[in-house]
């Protein structure tokens, strides 16, 4: 059949081909000893079903169980999985989905035979659970259960959900991860997750985010973390979150680079070591009661930064140290009164941070003129006057314009000197009163300037000198000559 639905014993022994497999109303144990293969199996609104065995079913696309609250069993001894692909993909075998929610009794999970999943989520079922799973690779693993994966070597997408007093899941064989989130960080005891991973000689390789969020009704951890039991890694390729923990120490002192952004908020209590930090997108630290912000003495390249809490000071004001470039906007929102802006804004005027707005001390304290593609942040800087710069300009050009002003004077002297003795009739200019601009009437009776003659003069109420030349003169009529001061 294509699709069967099925509520009875004797309707599961007669079964002997069926594509989608419906279970509802069941009682007791279920047993499919015909069934070879099936696409999905769904069960529902089975609270009194105990048991659920298909023997010799050796493929199988899909399974979701919910609401089985008195669940003990499932065995499916013979699916087997396919090959995984490089890409993450399963060439052959069973694409398996397994979605199991709402068993909260649910003691044995036979599946020994399968190797690759597509996606695995283990949502309300005990920790105790016994999980006989040769569980190789997985695409996507959801679970809030103490389950262990002794054989998983890689995972796509990873998010652990801790609802147990501690767990160790096992994970001695995991090399690879995509994503990883662990929820309900503050229910795990020490440093128990992922207690494999505790070997200094171990390396896992993150390919994705790093996401790490607290539970809103636990005020403080069970037990002390010494560090995160996942740190041996030196890269996050994409984004790192840290939300809602308390008091705890988070420990990223092995990780260089993240790809995308570093966002802290809403910690308390908390404390946190970015020391190798040289790389990011974007990093984002809000409000974060009780917690110091961490210094990041290696960041170099950043896009943007907005930072909005205490902030360590025990260097000093130089928080980033060694900064080359941070693309975007830099926004400092201290609530400490010490906090000092003087160096993020000595690092904006060098071309460092292109955009800057820091509402601590000192923050107009080193303001440049001479940065025009910096742009200037708002409602932080106030001047007074001219900068430092601008006046030193001024000083140097009216000191330059006085020694032009001097050399100009003495050369009239010596050529009025040379031309005394070979001119008898020099001619005088007589100030028109009525224009504008001091404007000249040369008075040009009896004389005539020849081409290439020069009129220089200089103000009304200096003396005034009128340059002829030597050769013939040739009478022309009388101009205006205007004369710059």
């Amino acid at each position: 059949m294509l699709n069967c639905t099925i509520t009875s014993q004797s309707a599961a022994e007669a079964l002997d081909y069926c594509v989608n497999l419906e279970i509802t109303g069941a009682v007791g144990t279920l047993t499919f000893p015909q069934l070879t293969f099936m696409n999905s199996c769904i069960v529902h609104d089975s609270p009194q079903l105990t048991e659920l065995s298909f023997p010799n079913v050796t493929a199988i696309t899909s399974m979701v169980i919910e609401n089985a609250e008195y669940l003990t069993n499932i065995s499916l001894p013979m699916v087997r999985g396919g090959e995984a692909l490089d890409n993450g993909g399963i060439l052959g075998g069973s694409i398996f989905h397994m979605n199991i929610t709402g068993a909260p009794n649910l003691t044995t999970i036979e599946l020994e035979s399968s190797m690759y999943y597509e996606e695995l989520i283990l949502d309300g079922i005990p920790s105790y659970t016994s999980f006989a799973l040769n569980l190789i690779g997985a695409a996507t693993i959801q679970t809030s259960s103490c389950l262990s994966f002794p054989a998983l070597e890689s995972v796509g997408d990873l998010t652990i959900s801790e609802e147990a007093n501690g767990c160790d899941y096992g994970l001695s064989s995991i090399k690879s991860i995509g994503n990883l989130t662990i929820l309900n960080v503050n229910a795990y005891q020490g440093d128990d997750l992922y207690a494999d991973l505790n070997d200094p000689s171990f390396t896992l390789q993150l390919n994705g985010s790093l996401t790490l969020i607290g539970s809103s009704e636990l005020s403080e951890p069970n037990g002390p973390v010494k560090r995160l039991p996942f740190a041996p890694t030196s890269s996050i390729p994409t984004n790192l979150e840290v939300r809602s923990l308390r008091s705890l120490p988070m420990d990223f002192s092995d990780v260089e680079t993240v790809g995308g952004n570093i966002s802290l908020s809403n910690n308390t209590n908390c404390t946190f070591d970015f020391s190798k930090v040289s790389t990011a997108g974007n990093i984002s630290m809000l409000d974060n009661s009780d917690t110091l912000l961490p210094l990041f003495p290696d960041l170099k390249t950043v896009e943007n930064i907005h930072l909005r809490g205490n902030i360590d000071t025990s260097t000093g004001p130089n928080i980033f140290p060694s900064l080359v470039l941070a693309r975007g906007n830099v926004t400092v929102e201290p609530w400490n009164d010490d906090f000092n802006c003087s160096k993020l804004v000595s690092q904006w005027n060098d071309g460092l941070i292109h955009n800057l707005s820091c509402n601590g001390t000192g923050n107009g304290s080193t303001i440049s003129t001479a940065a025009p593609s910096i742009t200037p942040m708002p409602d932080t800087r106030h001047s007074t006057g001219l900068s430092s710069g601008a006046k030193a300009g001024i000083g140097v050009g009216v000191a330059v314009f006085g020694i032009l002003a001097i050399a100009l004077v003495t050369w009239l002297v010596l050529r009025r000197k040379h031309r005394s003795k070979s001119v008898e009739n020099p001619r005088a200019f007589t100030p028109d009163k009525e224009l504008p601009g001091w404007y000249f009437h040369a008075d040009t009776s009896g004389t005539h300037e020849a081409d290439g003659t020069e009129i220089i003069a200089e103000k009304p109420d200096d003396h005034i000198i009128g340059e002829v030349p030597d050769d013939h003169i040739v009478e022309l009529p009388a101009e205006d000559v205007r004369v710059a001061r």
